[in-house]
């Protein structure tokens, strides 16, 4: 797939702890932070199923940086924050659940406009 033609989010879901995480990231971080052939790997990942083939890439940098730089967002059930990673502003907002012990953290880049954009506000 050309990375320009790309237009659904990637998701994924990983824990930290007890914590577990999934993260969302739109289109236009994917175009930001991968390259072309990072993509399709992805994407040959999910299509098989196969945990193996997917690949270490950039997308799981991002995360980990937002979710380093902060704990703010374990303190509300919703939370919007900014960040800068490499030269990019990153807006994000998170869905907190205590009780499930579990946080949805959407990601998108500032300079192409709100999240709204993706009902995800």
């Amino acid at each position: 797939m050309r990375l320009k033609d790309f237009c659904h989010p990637l998701a994924t879901h990983y824990q930290k702890g007890d914590l577990g995480f999934e993260v969302i990231y739109s289109p236009e971080v994917v175009k930001t932070f991968l390259t072309e052939n990072q993509l399709n790997q992805i994407l040959n990942g999910f299509s098989t199923r196969d945990k193996d083939k997917l690949p270490t890439n950039p997308l799981a940098k991002v995360s980990s940086h937002i979710i380093s730089s902060t704990t703010e967002f374990l303190k509300y059930e919703l939370y919007h924050g900014e960040t800068t990673y490499n030269n990019h502003e990153l807006v994000y907002d998170t869905d907190y659940k205590p009780d499930d012990m579990h946080v949805t953290l959407n990601i998108n880049v500032k300079k192409y406009g709100l999240i709204l954009e993706y009902g995800w506000v």
